[in-house]
């Protein structure tokens, strides 16, 4: 392919890039040299060689190439203040005020996610798991803030209450990344004095590492 970039038209926009915007350059370059180059000409040899500069586009920050086109301060716009009309048959097929959709769900409908129920508990769109409910009804209390729940013996569809184990989010990410399975809630339990010591370790390296780079 033919090159259509001379060496000294190259050199000029690297030497004003930085002074003008790209229309500007461009007009420049096209009546300095005689040429018709294009704005797309212009930002590929811009990419190609590497020019680097502030006015990406047709503009930078405080140049603008076309101002008389820009909306000034205190500009109002031909549409404030009126709201849109549906015209023809398109009122028919309108949301209207209190309209429930077809797909909508009641509370208490039960549904699969991850392979476990959630269920619906609140309007318009609130679910929580079956398992975070049985515990918070058998403990009679809300589920710690950082904790989840996590089935003992690793079968997500055995809800019996001494299955459903609450733990914090930070010990469930190390019994993942430490692939330790657990078969009931004593086994978990030795599981989680695990996850403890490795992240107290973990918190001391910390700290050791910290201090030696002070």
């Amino acid at each position: 392919m033919a090159r259509i970039w001379t060496d000294e038209e190259i050199e000029f926009v690297r030497e004003h890039a930085m002074e003008m915007p790209c229309a500007e350059l461009l007009k420049r370059v096209n009546d300095r040299f005689g040429k018709s180059y294009s704005l797309v000409q212009l930002y590929r040899v811009k990419e190609r060689c590497r020019i680097k500069s502030p006015n990406i586009g047709c503009f930078r920050r405080g140049i603008h190439s076309s101002p008389e086109t820009e909306f000034k301060k205190g500009h109002q716009t031909w549409n404030k203040g009126l709201h849109y009309q549906a015209g023809g048959r398109c009122r028919e097929t309108q949301f209207k005020k209190g309209n429930i959709p077809p797909n909508h769900k009641p509370v208490g409908t039960e549904r699969i996610s991850y392979g476990k129920i959630q269920i619906k508990i609140a309007e318009p769109n609130k679910w929580e798991w079956l398992a975070t409910l049985i515990w918070q009804s058998v403990h009679k209390k809300a589920l710690p803030e950082g904790c989840i729940i996590r089935f003992a013996n690793e079968d997500i569809t055995d809800y019996s209450p001494e299955n459903l184990v609450a733990i914090t989010k930070a010990q469930n990410a190390v019994l993942n990344h430490l692939h330790i399975h657990t078969y009931d809630a004593d086994s978990l339990k030795a599981a989680l004095l695990i996850c403890d010591l490795k992240m107290q370790q973990s918190k001391r390296k910390k700290r050791r590492n910290k201090r030696n780079n002070e």
